[in-house]
């Protein structure tokens, strides 16, 4: 007995003509359930997709979410079963792959962070903030609970709401009022 969901189901899972269920046909519900989170709408139908109705495609939201987690989603909500990951090891390693590095930046213990910030200001957070490097750009990534600004070389400074994007390190960020250069920063830290 086969199991459907409307907007959540893969063609595989509607198919009569007993072609087998497997961990992809798993996956593409999950990408369908984030569909449903990141574009606050019902998935469409497969039936749908299959007939070519419009849909969105995760890169859309490029502006406002990581591209690699984007890419990767659109892959798992492949029609085709083929083109999708064939199980949850494969999608990670998918996504370890695309990001280059990744560093923690925050106060004590060391173990909480890759970069232990020497200020005594106790309003940053043990782990304050994340830096990922991805092919093309960074991702700064805000786990703080009282915020971090980016400051741009023309002193602007820009309040990192949740996460922000930037194309190299040559900027300064402020934790709590603690400013730092942030390529200064990472340049020991590997």
């Amino acid at each position: 007995e086969r199991i459907w969901s409307l907007g959540y189901s893969s063609p595989e899972q509607l198919s009569t003509q007993g072609i087998e269920q497997t961990q992809s046909s798993d996956l593409y519900s999950l990408a369908a359930c984030f569909y449903f989170l990141l574009f606050n709408t019902k998935p469409p139908d497969c039936k749908q997709r299959l007939l070519n109705e419009p849909n969105h495609s995760f890169l859309e939201l490029r502006d406002h979410y990581p591209e690699p987690l984007l890419i990767s989603l659109d892959k798992a909500y492949q029609l085709d079963r083929q083109l999708r990951y064939a199980n949850a090891t494969q999608w990670l390693a998918d996504l370890e792959e695309r990001c280059l590095k990744s560093w923690f930046i925050g106060r004590e213990p060391v173990m909480a962070t890759k970069v232990v910030l020497e200020a005594n200001n106790s309003l940053i957070s043990r782990t304050h903030l994340e830096v990922r490097q991805y092919p093309n750009y960074y991702q700064l990534i805000d786990h703080s609970t009282n915020g971090c600004s980016l400051i741009h070389t023309d002193g602007r400074k820009e309040k990192i709401e949740n996460s922000i994007k930037i194309n190299n390190l040559a900027v300064a960020i402020d934790f709590a009022g603690s400013i730092y250069n942030l390529k200064q920063l990472l340049k020991h830290f590997n």
